[in-house]
């Protein structure tokens, strides 16, 4: 039969975690100021609120796979291929 997996790093962030850090990292590298701005008028969800953690042990147990890339890594290697591309 099928079996579902969760694939992630282990690590736990939230989605302003996550937004905070893409733009700290993107001002480093281009030089610019980038403002993140919220719409105080919509409610934020529990999903957006929550910070998940990916249990990956049972696909680390089936494969032998575990991640190798943290979030902060995996932000500036995509960060400097797509300032490579401008």
């Amino acid at each position: 039969g099928q079996q579902t997996y969760v694939i992630g790093s282990g690590e736990g962030h939230t989605i302003a975690e996550a937004v905070q850090l893409v733009a700290s990292r993107a001002e480093r590298v281009t030089g610019r100021s980038i403002a993140i701005e919220t719409d105080a008028t919509v409610e934020i969800g529990l999903a957006e609120q929550r910070n998940f953690v990916a249990d990956t042990g049972r696909f680390e147990q089936d494969t032998g796979w575990s991640a190798r890339t943290r979030l902060a890594e995996g932000v500036d290697k995509t960060i400097e291929v797509l300032a490579c591309r401008s």
